[in-house]
């Protein structure tokens, strides 16, 4: 229906089907209200999904060796897969997914144990790194044939380059966003995490404004009503989240993508927050050293932001990440970018 067609079918309308309407959206609001104050964290589920309906990402699930995966894909060419990071789901990448899908397919999975994504049996995930890199292997064999671009961030660096490493067949390119797993200076997140006080574990307003001041350069002000959600989800995520920030800090995790950095074959892209304080830029040049002499490499520092920078630098992050892509990636493979399985 053209807009000058819906227009006048609007205009035809009877006064009582417009009053209903208005006491329909009235009822509507007086419902939004009492889950607002007695549910917030539906509210930011269902906040989620219409922002991801509204990019133009499908929602889409998938049985792989007993795990039910939940994630969003958008657009056609070569796959690029962007993999979140501890205490994190798919959503963190919303801001990034437009400007990525519109040159390229992207998918984007919420990893085992963490958002919508869980084992069909119920059992506990293991959250180390090696475990998750095989099980993201296993999800990438069955969303895709062509060879994939890895976008990790955080934990999901580890878990990407870990991949990479053991199956430089199915990875056409890395990219590592502020990624675990490297050696690193100890940062202040890192003293308080060690010392029985893990920032990202809160119960209440103030606690979320001090998780936001580590994760973010300058938080933004949240609406109560939206951080009250935010709230809710952490606390009823607790056990979880505490479980795996123990599990990562045995020495063998936190060192997991450094000791596997000489078996890399694909181009790297390394790019970093400069006021990082969760994994120390440092990071970076640990990066370059590990890495074998002919791969090619790129590291680059981004102003102004913190350790999310697909969420407060989405714009030179997506440009970086597109340029590595079309300039590097693609051009080893020939030029040539197969379409994913729809």
């Amino acid at each position: 229906m053209s807009g000058a067609t819906s227009a006048r079918v609007r205009r035809r309308w009877p006064r009582r089907v417009a009053l209903s309407i208005g006491l329909l959206a009235l009822a509507l609001a007086l419902i939004a209200g009492g889950v607002v104050a007695f549910a917030p964290q539906r509210i930011v589920q269902a906040l989620l999904a219409h922002k991801s309906a509204s990019l133009g990402l499908a929602s889409r699930q998938v049985d792989v060796d007993g795990v039910r995966w939940h994630y969003y894909e958008a657009g056609q060419g070569q796959t690029v897969v962007l993999v979140h990071g501890i205490a994190s789901t798919r959503a963190v990448w919303l801001a990034l997914a437009a400007r990525l899908g519109a040159r390229h397919r992207i998918v984007i999975p919420d990893l085992p144990g963490w958002g919508e994504t869980r084992p069909l049996d119920g059992a506990t995930v293991d959250d180390g790194i090696d475990a998750q890199a095989a099980r993201l292997g296993a999800f990438v064999d069955e969303i895709a044939h062509d060879r994939v671009v890895l976008v990790g961030h955080s934990m999901g660096g580890a878990i990407a380059g870990t991949l990479a490493a053991e199956r430089p067949e199915r990875v056409a390119g890395l990219v590592l966003l502020d990624s675990f797993g490297l050696d690193a200076p100890p940062t202040a997140f890192e003293r308080q995490v060690r010392g029985g006080d893990n920032p990202f574990l809160y119960r209440d307003a103030a606690g979320f404004e001090r998780a936001n001041a580590f994760a973010f350069d300058r938080p933004h002000a949240t609406p109560a009503w939206l951080r009250r959600g935010l709230v809710r989800l952490n606390a009823d995520a607790a056990p979880r989240i505490e479980a795996a920030f123990a599990r990562l800090a045995e020495p063998a995790q936190m060192r997991a993508l450094q000791r596997r950095l000489g078996e890399i074959r694909g181009p790297v892209l390394g790019l970093w927050c400069r006021g990082d304080r969760i994994v120390d830029p440092a990071a970076l040049e640990s990066l370059r050293r590990g890495l074998s002499g002919d791969v090619v490499m790129e590291g680059r520092l981004l102003e102004g932001c913190g350790h999310m920078p697909m969420m407060e630098q989405a714009v030179p992050t997506a440009a970086a990440i597109t340029g590595f892509i079309e300039g590097i990636v693609m051009p080893a493979a020939g030029g040539r970018s197969t379409p994913g399985l729809r």
